[in-house]
């Protein structure tokens, strides 16, 4: 990006790229959650931290996890029943004080089936409900479908150079 907007122009460009401004620019979002009051500077009670049931991760049965990104409301559905808990969509979704109850809940339920027996159901069934399992390391290369990058390990049994 940084080579097109500078095509064209005299030799010796300098463009600050610094890291810090990067990651604080990523942060811009929470910060300002946090000056509005909708952010605690607490672990596991955020929205986009664990503290919301719809958006965390959960332990299987085989002591793997599936992670659960359904923030908007027709995602949130579409997962509650793909785990059978259909009655608890009559709380709102975003109503704080249901928060514990709905995720222990989703907690007991998930932990009846492995991650992989959670990823088919959700995937094998085209289902918007925003859940896939969590890969090791190893299988997340495995897993992998992009072009591996010259900072990636190869995979297991590949031919080194």
């Amino acid at each position: 990006m940084c080579a097109g907007a500078i095509r064209g122009k005299p030799a010796c460009r300098v463009v600050d790229a610094a890291m810090t401004n990067g990651a604080a620019m990523l942060m811009s979002m929470m910060y300002g959650f946090y000056a509005a009051g909708h952010w605690q500077d607490e672990r596991g009670v955020n929205l986009l931290a664990g503290g919301a049931p719809f958006y965390r991760i959960y332990r299987c049965a085989g002591n793997r996890w599936i992670a659960v990104g359904c923030i908007e409301p027709q995602f949130y559905a579409a997962f509650m029943k793909g785990i059978g808990a259909e009655k608890l969509l009559e709380l709102r979704q975003r109503e704080k004080a249901h928060w514990p109850h709905v995720q222990a809940h989703i907690a007991r339920t998930i932990a009846t089936r492995t991650r992989d027996e959670w990823a088919e159901l959700f995937a094998g069934s085209g289902s918007d409900a925003c859940v896939t399992p969590v890969l090791s390391l190893g299988e997340g290369s495995e897993a992998s479908k992009a072009p591996l990058s010259p900072a990636s390990p190869p995979p297991a049994g590949s031919p080194r150079a």
